[in-house]
């Protein structure tokens, strides 16, 4: 059995989004920005990706009727 890796503050997740491959950094608010792909636990998606494991799939809110969904294929 692999020992799948938990997102939390500090990880480094590798996300898939349709073709498109992301690279995102958990951090805490004061640290966040976009710009370094730094993305605060309390953003929305943040938030999502936190205690989640590679291979799950994430949704979240980007309006009140729209939802993203995510692929988690890493987790360092």
């Amino acid at each position: 059995m692999t020992n799948l890796k938990t997102i939390k503050i500090g990880s480094k997740v590798k996300l898939k989004f349709g073709k498109r491959v992301e690279l995102y950094k958990i951090v805490n608010p004061h640290e966040a920005d976009v710009m370094k792909d730094l993305i605060s636990c309390d953003s929305p998606l943040g938030n999502a990706l936190l205690g989640c494991k590679e291979g799950e799939t994430v949704e979240f809110k980007t309006a009140p009727e729209e939802s993203v969904k995510y692929e988690v294929e890493n987790v360092k």
